[in-house]
């Protein structure tokens, strides 16, 4: 697996062909993570900088170099995806954004253009979807973009071209299914013989159902999802937020906006992992990619679902590739953006 370096501008540096090791984890709401290992050499470390874009030749995503350490003869380069862009992004004040969820990304993206000034966002194919409003104060743009994809099961992208662009994209999973048949159904199961080592895990250590924010001025708002069962309390400090100029409702709705963020903080996660194995009928990138909903489970335990395949990470060392799908909603119970 070749790589292809360039700075940012667009400038090519040269190719990597030869490194001890490539872990490339792709997410579908965030910003995936690159760990490249080389030898600590002087034309290496020429050539591997933070800032270095990186590509793979045949693939869709890019990763810039966060960091590099050198030791025992060798460099480890730490890169994240270059939707890590909009981490260095905040939208400013207090705004709001309305549209469909799709739509609402690509505004985010636009929003953030001070962090991202070659940005272009292509809003050619943008998955459908019904409108909505959020309202965000002083909130970090990919943590709101990630909190507006998970919620609607979206995906988004940022990438690059040598002309000095970066292209934003908003895309969605094809659903392989079990329960649907328009798509060729894919399968990740013992049973299947290509889901080796499968690991459930459900964790609701930090989950809470009810959320108080309290503002400058003391006023107090709450969201409560406990349904009149047992309540799991969290609370905001929204000390930032002022009445200043604003009607009581408007107000109000900031607060609550904030307890919608401190529920997103603190849901249930699950998830299934395991290592694929590519078999004919159910090949990585071909029969299934990131972002697709498909059938998995572990018939020793009894439990099969129906899940997005929300990371991939693929493994390359000595010549060989493993790869290694997560699927289900890492958060499962996501933020409910219209009650806030």
């Amino acid at each position: 697996m070749e790589l292809y370096a360039y700075r940012e501008n667009g400038e090519f540096i040269g190719t990597i062909d030869f490194y001890t090791s490539l872990r490339w984890r792709r997410q579908y709401w965030t910003a995936g993570e690159v760990e490249l290992h080389l030898p600590a050499t002087k034309e290496n470390l020429a050539a591997i900088k933070a800032g270095v874009i990186l590509r793979r030749v045949g693939y869709t995503e890019s990763a810039r170099i966060m960091g590099i350490k050198t030791k025992g003869g060798e460099i480890t380069a730490n890169a994240r995806m270059l939707e890590i862009y909009f981490s260095m992004a905040y939208v400013i004040g207090t705004k709001s954004f309305t549209g469909t969820p799709a739509e609402i990304l690509c505004q985010l993206a636009e929003d953030a253009r001070e962090s991202v000034p070659e940005l272009v966002v292509d809003k050619t194919a943008l998955p459908s979807g019904a409108e909505i409003t959020i309202q965000l104060d002083f909130k970090n743009t990919l943590k709101a973009m990630t909190a507006v994809a998970k919620a609607y099961g979206l995906g988004f992208r940022l990438l690059f071209s040598e002309n000095q662009k970066f292209t934003f994209q908003v895309y969605e999973g094809t659903d392989r299914s079990a329960d649907q048949a328009d798509n060729n159904i894919v399968y990740f199961t013992d049973e299947f013989q290509n889901f080796i080592d499968p690991e459930y895990n459900f964790d609701e250590s930090d989950y809470c159902n009810v959320a108080y924010a309290r503002g400058s001025d003391g006023k107090v708002a709450c969201i409560d999802r406990s349904n009149g069962g047992r309540k799991r309390v969290c609370f905001v400090d929204a000390s930032s937020i002022t009445p200043d100029d604003k009607t009581e409702a408007a107000y109000l709705n900031e607060l609550k906006t904030q307890c919608g963020w401190g529920l997103f903080d603190h849901i249930k996660t699950k998830s299934f992992t395991g290592t694929a194995v590519n078999i004919e009928n159910f090949a990585y990138m071909q029969d299934w990619d990131l972002g697709d909903i498909v059938t998995t489970g572990d018939s020793s335990i009894g439990i099969t679902m129906n899940e997005r395949v929300t990371e991939v990470e693929e493994v390359y060392e000595k010549g060989s590739v493993t790869i290694y799908p997560v699927t289900g909603k890492t958060k499962s119970e996501t933020l409910n953006l219209e009650d806030i």
